[in-house]
């Protein structure tokens, strides 16, 4: 990518929707991984890369590639704290440069698309093949 990318203006309905998302996710009380994975996920698919830029005993925090997107301003906090397991602190999705191509469309269902682990078979490679699997608590597990 070049420094263009600091010109571009993300589409207001991703920005809109992660927000709602991550909002959705955090009152599923899942632990600060299964959200990480989630949030992770919910925005590759929408052509968002976010990556795991720091982890410690309390805090996770998601955000683009620095060296790809360099005033990229997409942030999530995801604390880990075990009194605080799976909170999500400040978030911005924010993103000022361009998706991959590897794009799909909004969910028509919010709760639905939250509710839902999207897994991508190859992550790391922008390969778009996926699996959902519907989420389940242990107690329904047999």
């Amino acid at each position: 990518m070049s420094a263009d990318n600091n010109f571009y203006v993300c589409d207001p309905s991703y920005v809109s929707h992660m927000n709602e998302y991550v909002s959705a996710v955090g009152e599923l009380e899942l632990t600060s991984v299964a959200i990480k994975e989630r949030i992770l996920n919910e925005s590759k698919s929408l052509g968002y890369a976010l990556s795991v830029v720091r982890t410690d005993k309390n805090k996770i925090i998601l955000a683009c590639s620095r060296s790809k997107y360099p005033s990229c301003l997409a942030r999530v906090r995801i604390s880990t704290y075990k009194t605080e397991i799976g909170k999500i602190g400040l978030h911005v999705f924010e993103h000022n440069h361009p998706p991959s191509d590897k794009v799909t469309t909004l969910p028509d269902n919010l709760h639905t698309s939250a509710n839902e682990f999207v897994s991508n078979t190859y992550c790391h490679t922008g390969n778009v093949s996926r699996q959902s699997y519907p989420y389940t608590y242990n107690s329904e597990k047999k």
